[in-house]
């Protein structure tokens, strides 16, 4: 089903003048385009090798990224307090800022950035909706306790309980006070926005797997209701953890 709708004399198109990816078949939006066009899947078998731990049997594909490495983009001490959906999130927005001309190149990683990075457009006319399913929920899956729980068949209810709390105690007590930073949903728009400067309209829309095209409606809306008069608009996720795995 499809809607037309006309646009009146005096408004201007909203368009899009920027493209950027991170996605399973390549690091940006060439790389990607060329291997869809050569048919190639995005999906491949997982291995402890690609996520640094185990996962069920059940389940052993899954659409991955390799090879990105988020130093190019974030300084370390950024890295510590952000998730790997945050990283694509910031690398794809890099290029489609580039590729719209408000960006001179990829910017060099710094700690507590403070210059503005943008170019040929007003920091305050410039939003980030960027949306995601799951955001940085993986980091609240506790795998230890998750693998106690897959033993419960070989153990009786008891003993596990008293093992989940006592590995949980430990756990929790070693938590990063960043875990919070990296779980936040809102967390996929705000660092690109942090990072590159932009002053407008901020939020991060969760939808499920629609996230990201509802994203893009919503920039649309926002600049026609004058909220901003450039957004930057996309999803972003990461998700390859026993729970997501398990539930989808």
């Amino acid at each position: 089903m499809a809607a037309a709708v006309e646009l009146l004399p005096d408004e201007e198109r909203i368009v899009i003048t920027g493209l950027g990816a991170v996605t399973p078949l390549g690091l940006n939006v060439s790389e990607t385009w060329k291997k869809i066009l050569e048919g190639k899947s995005a999906v491949s078998c997982i291995s402890s090798n690609n996520i640094g731990y185990t996962l069920n049997d059940a389940v052993d594909i899954a659409g991955q990224i390799f090879n990105f490495n988020p130093e190019e983009y974030l300084h370390p001490s950024e890295i510590k307090k952000t998730h790997r959906s945050h990283h694509f999130a910031y690398a794809a927005a890099v290029e489609a800022g580039i590729d719209a001309g408000i960006l001179d190149g990829i910017p060099t990683p710094e700690k507590n950035r403070s210059n503005n990075l943008l170019r040929n457009v007003i920091p305050e006319e410039v939003g980030t909706i960027i949306a995601t399913g799951t955001g940085g929920s993986p980091h609240i899956a506790d795998l230890e306790v998750i693998e106690l729980m897959r033993a419960a068949r070989e153990l009786s209810y008891e003993i596990v309980f008293e093992e989940i709390l006592k590995k949980a105690g430990r756990r929790l007590q070693q938590r990063s006070p960043f875990n919070i930073l990296r779980t936040l949903p809102e967390r996929t728009a705000s660092v690109s926005s942090l990072a590159l400067g932009t002053e407008a309209v901020l939020y991060t829309p969760v939808a499920a797997c629609e996230s990201g095209l509802q994203s893009l409606i919503e920039a649309y809306k926002a600049i026609k209701m004058g909220d901003a008069n450039c957004i930057f608009a996309g999803g972003a996720e990461a998700s390859i953890d026993p729970i997501s795995l398990l539930s989808f």
